[in-house]
Protein backbone atom coordinates (compact mmCIF):
# COMPACT_ATOMS: atom_id res chain seq x y z
CA UNK A 1 0.00 0.00 0.00
CA UNK A 2 1.24 3.43 -0.82
CA UNK A 3 1.56 6.20 1.71
CA UNK A 4 -0.98 8.34 -0.17
CA UNK A 5 -3.58 5.57 -0.03
CA UNK A 6 -3.09 5.15 3.70
CA UNK A 7 -3.14 8.90 4.31
CA UNK A 8 -6.41 9.37 2.39
CA UNK A 9 -7.93 6.34 4.14
CA UNK A 10 -6.89 7.70 7.53
CA UNK A 11 -8.47 11.11 6.79
CA UNK A 12 -11.79 9.52 5.88
CA UNK A 13 -11.67 7.17 8.88
CA UNK A 14 -10.87 10.05 11.20
CA UNK A 15 -13.82 12.04 9.81
CA UNK A 16 -16.19 9.09 10.28
CA UNK A 17 -15.03 8.48 13.85
CA UNK A 18 -15.30 12.17 14.73
CA UNK A 19 -18.83 12.39 13.35
CA UNK A 20 -19.88 9.23 15.19
CA UNK A 21 -18.32 10.50 18.41
CA UNK A 22 -20.38 13.67 18.14
CA UNK A 23 -23.70 12.04 17.34
CA UNK A 24 -23.24 8.59 18.94
CA UNK A 25 -26.25 7.58 16.85
CA UNK A 26 -24.94 4.18 15.77
CA UNK A 27 -23.37 3.34 19.14
CA UNK A 28 -26.55 4.04 21.09
CA UNK A 29 -28.74 2.05 18.75
CA UNK A 30 -26.31 -0.87 18.82
CA UNK A 31 -26.03 -0.84 22.60
CA UNK A 32 -29.79 -0.83 22.92
CA UNK A 33 -30.07 -3.63 20.38
CA UNK A 34 -27.42 -5.71 22.21
CA UNK A 35 -29.43 -5.33 25.40
CA UNK A 36 -32.65 -6.39 23.66
CA UNK A 37 -31.02 -9.48 22.09
CA UNK A 38 -29.51 -10.53 25.42
CA UNK A 39 -32.84 -10.08 27.20
CA UNK A 40 -34.74 -12.02 24.53
CA UNK A 41 -32.33 -14.94 24.80
CA UNK A 42 -32.26 -14.72 28.61
CA UNK A 43 -36.00 -14.70 29.11
CA UNK A 44 -37.01 -16.62 25.99
CA UNK A 45 -35.11 -19.77 26.92
CA UNK A 46 -36.09 -21.09 30.33
CA UNK A 47 -33.58 -23.90 30.78
CA UNK A 48 -30.36 -22.53 32.30
CA UNK A 49 -28.07 -25.07 30.62
CA UNK A 50 -29.51 -24.34 27.21
CA UNK A 51 -29.15 -20.60 27.75
CA UNK A 52 -25.47 -21.00 28.55
CA UNK A 53 -24.92 -23.08 25.41
CA UNK A 54 -26.71 -20.46 23.33
CA UNK A 55 -24.48 -17.58 24.48
CA UNK A 56 -22.21 -17.84 21.46
CA UNK A 57 -25.13 -17.90 19.03
CA UNK A 58 -26.70 -14.92 20.81
CA UNK A 59 -23.53 -12.91 20.26
CA UNK A 60 -23.56 -13.71 16.57
CA UNK A 61 -27.25 -12.83 16.28
CA UNK A 62 -26.51 -9.52 17.96
CA UNK A 63 -23.60 -8.94 15.57
CA UNK A 64 -25.75 -9.79 12.56
CA UNK A 65 -28.67 -7.51 13.30
CA UNK A 66 -26.92 -4.60 15.00
CA UNK A 67 -24.19 -4.73 12.40
CA UNK A 68 -26.65 -4.84 9.52
CA UNK A 69 -28.26 -1.69 10.79
CA UNK A 70 -24.92 0.11 10.96
CA UNK A 71 -23.48 -1.30 7.74
CA UNK A 72 -26.55 -0.28 5.81
CA UNK A 73 -25.90 3.32 6.80
CA UNK A 74 -22.17 3.26 5.97
CA UNK A 75 -22.39 5.69 3.10
CA UNK A 76 -25.52 7.52 4.27
CA UNK A 77 -23.81 10.74 5.41
CA UNK A 78 -21.87 11.05 2.18
CA UNK A 79 -24.97 10.27 0.13
CA UNK A 80 -27.17 12.82 1.92
CA UNK A 81 -24.90 15.75 1.16
CA UNK A 82 -24.03 14.43 -2.30
CA UNK A 83 -20.45 14.24 -1.09
CA UNK A 84 -20.03 10.68 -2.35
CA UNK A 85 -20.29 11.72 -6.00
CA UNK A 86 -17.91 14.60 -5.43
CA UNK A 87 -15.41 12.29 -3.75
CA UNK A 88 -15.59 9.77 -6.56
CA UNK A 89 -15.20 12.50 -9.19
CA UNK A 90 -11.92 13.64 -7.63
CA UNK A 91 -10.35 10.33 -8.60
CA UNK A 92 -8.10 8.00 -6.66
CA UNK A 93 -10.50 8.00 -3.71
CA UNK A 94 -12.39 4.74 -4.34
CA UNK A 95 -10.01 2.43 -2.51
CA UNK A 96 -9.24 4.82 0.37
CA UNK A 97 -12.98 5.34 0.86
CA UNK A 98 -13.64 1.61 0.92
CA UNK A 99 -10.71 0.90 3.28
CA UNK A 100 -11.80 3.66 5.66
CA UNK A 101 -15.41 2.49 5.68
CA UNK A 102 -14.36 -1.12 6.34
CA UNK A 103 -12.11 0.05 9.18
CA UNK A 104 -14.80 2.21 10.78
CA UNK A 105 -17.39 -0.56 10.43
CA UNK A 106 -14.96 -3.06 11.95
CA UNK A 107 -14.34 -0.75 14.91
CA UNK A 108 -18.07 -0.31 15.37
CA UNK A 109 -18.73 -4.07 15.21
CA UNK A 110 -15.91 -4.67 17.68
CA UNK A 111 -17.54 -2.17 20.02
CA UNK A 112 -20.88 -3.96 19.65
CA UNK A 113 -19.21 -7.26 20.54
CA UNK A 114 -17.40 -5.61 23.44
CA UNK A 115 -20.74 -4.45 24.83
CA UNK A 116 -22.72 -7.57 24.01
CA UNK A 117 -20.27 -10.23 25.22
CA UNK A 118 -20.17 -9.33 28.94
CA UNK A 119 -23.87 -8.55 28.94
CA UNK A 120 -24.64 -11.86 27.25
CA UNK A 121 -22.45 -13.84 29.62
CA UNK A 122 -24.10 -12.29 32.66
CA UNK A 123 -27.71 -12.52 31.48
CA UNK A 124 -27.37 -15.97 29.92
CA UNK A 125 -25.37 -17.43 32.79
CA UNK A 126 -22.55 -18.63 30.55
CA UNK A 127 -19.13 -19.37 31.94
CA UNK A 128 -16.14 -17.35 30.81
CA UNK A 129 -14.49 -19.23 27.89
CA UNK A 130 -11.53 -21.44 28.75
CA UNK A 131 -9.45 -19.69 26.10
CA UNK A 132 -10.78 -16.14 26.07
CA UNK A 133 -8.23 -14.88 23.53
CA UNK A 134 -9.18 -17.58 21.03
CA UNK A 135 -12.86 -16.84 21.63
CA UNK A 136 -12.29 -13.11 21.10
CA UNK A 137 -10.20 -13.79 18.00
CA UNK A 138 -13.01 -15.87 16.46
CA UNK A 139 -15.47 -13.04 17.10
CA UNK A 140 -13.13 -10.37 15.75
CA UNK A 141 -12.33 -12.37 12.61
CA UNK A 142 -16.05 -12.76 12.00
CA UNK A 143 -16.53 -9.03 12.57
CA UNK A 144 -13.75 -8.25 10.08
CA UNK A 145 -15.32 -10.49 7.44
CA UNK A 146 -18.76 -9.05 8.14
CA UNK A 147 -17.46 -5.47 7.92
CA UNK A 148 -15.72 -6.15 4.62
CA UNK A 149 -18.62 -7.91 2.90
CA UNK A 150 -21.22 -5.59 4.44
CA UNK A 151 -19.39 -2.45 3.35
CA UNK A 152 -19.10 -3.80 -0.18
CA UNK A 153 -22.81 -4.65 -0.32
CA UNK A 154 -23.69 -1.26 1.17
CA UNK A 155 -21.69 0.47 -1.54
CA UNK A 156 -23.31 -1.68 -4.24
CA UNK A 157 -26.94 -1.10 -3.24
CA UNK A 158 -26.43 2.41 -1.87
CA UNK A 159 -27.70 4.30 -4.87
CA UNK A 160 -30.76 2.12 -5.43
CA UNK A 161 -34.22 3.27 -4.50
CA UNK A 162 -35.07 0.13 -2.48
CA UNK A 163 -31.69 -0.11 -0.73
CA UNK A 164 -33.22 -0.74 2.71
CA UNK A 165 -35.00 -3.78 1.31
CA UNK A 166 -32.21 -5.04 -0.96
CA UNK A 167 -29.36 -4.73 1.54
CA UNK A 168 -30.33 -7.69 3.77
CA UNK A 169 -31.52 -9.71 0.77
CA UNK A 170 -28.06 -9.48 -0.81
CA UNK A 171 -25.98 -9.52 2.40
CA UNK A 172 -27.48 -12.38 4.42
CA UNK A 173 -26.90 -15.18 1.87
CA UNK A 174 -23.29 -14.04 1.49
CA UNK A 175 -22.79 -14.10 5.27
CA UNK A 176 -24.24 -17.57 5.94
CA UNK A 177 -20.89 -19.43 5.60
CA UNK A 178 -19.06 -16.87 7.72
CA UNK A 179 -21.65 -16.99 10.48
CA UNK A 180 -21.87 -20.78 10.46
CA UNK A 181 -18.08 -21.00 10.84
CA UNK A 182 -18.09 -18.22 13.43
CA UNK A 183 -20.75 -19.76 15.64
CA UNK A 184 -19.12 -23.19 15.53
CA UNK A 185 -15.64 -21.74 16.23
CA UNK A 186 -16.73 -19.56 19.13
CA UNK A 187 -18.88 -22.37 20.55
CA UNK A 188 -15.86 -24.67 20.46
CA UNK A 189 -13.91 -22.20 22.61
CA UNK A 190 -16.70 -21.87 25.19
Amino acid sequence: MSAGLLRRSWCILEKDLRLEWRSREVVYSAAFFALIVALVFAFGVLEQGLRARMASAALWVCLLFAGSNALQRSFEREREGRVLRALLLTGRIGWPLFIAKVASNFLFLSLVLGLAAPLGFVLLGAAVPERPWAFAASLLLGAAAFATVGTLVSAMVGELRLRALLFPVVLFPLMIPIFVLGVSASSAFM
